[in-house]
């Protein structure tokens, strides 16, 4: 495909084989025929007459071409001429579903493999989509409060000690490291045991 350019435009795929042919137009052409390609490798091509086509005679069998470069803005109109001009969405021509560019997949019909994989997809959006507005307010409704609480919560508990032998207990390392010019990875790596000390503090869990 990088012989096909990354512009707008109509396009034609062509069955050598049978002679039948398939009309589309996209703003990314290359990108476009590509897909295509990919989902005929993997036999997940909605539609199924240029499927079986290709399943039958191999990907050799086919050939690309562009037939108009278009500006984006008149793809539809210039698509809907080469489906009139060429006649596609006849069986006994090509492989296009619908006569009109603006009801592509008019007249598929959805195996029930195919409806189940489409109703699972939109199910797992939703499902998704559902569980990050109900954390958006959970983290509306909670005061700054009652966050410093949960982030207090989730702290460890660590026994530091001093150049000069005092200990103290703290709850998490970053704000006792903050006030006393400490770097709180290097004092977690002494509480690990992987090190003695940080600039003559000592830490440990606790």
């Amino acid at each position: 495909m990088d012989s096909i350019p990354q512009s707008s435009g109509v396009y034609k795929i062509t069955c050598v084989s049978t002679g039948k042919i398939y009309v589309g137009s996209s703003v990314n052409l290359r990108r476009r025929l590509n897909k295509h390609f990919s989902m005929l490798r993997n036999s997940t091509h909605i539609n199924r007459h240029l499927q079986n086509a290709y399943n039958k005679y191999g990907e050799t069998a086919f050939d690309v071409e562009v037939i108009e470069l278009v500006m984006p803005w008149k793809l539809a109109d210039r698509e809907q001429y080469w489906l009139n001009k060429l006649s596609p969405y006849d069986r006994e021509i090509g492989f296009n579903i619908s006569r009109r560019t603006e009801a592509p997949m008019q007249g598929v019909k959805h195996s029930d493999e195919a409806r189940e994989k489409i109703r699972t997809k939109m199910t797992g959006r939703n499902t998704k989509q559902g569980f990050k507005d109900k954390m958006r307010r959970i983290a509306l409704d909670r005061t700054p409060a009652e966050i410093e609480k949960r982030s207090i919560a989730h702290r460890k508990t660590y026994i530091v000690t001093s150049p000069n032998g005092v200990e103290s207990q703290i709850i998490g390392l970053e704000p006792f490291c903050s006030e006393h010019g400490l770097t709180a990875k290097k004092m977690s790596v002494v509480a690990t045991g992987n090190r003695k000390h940080h600039r003559g503090w000592k830490c440990r869990y606790g």
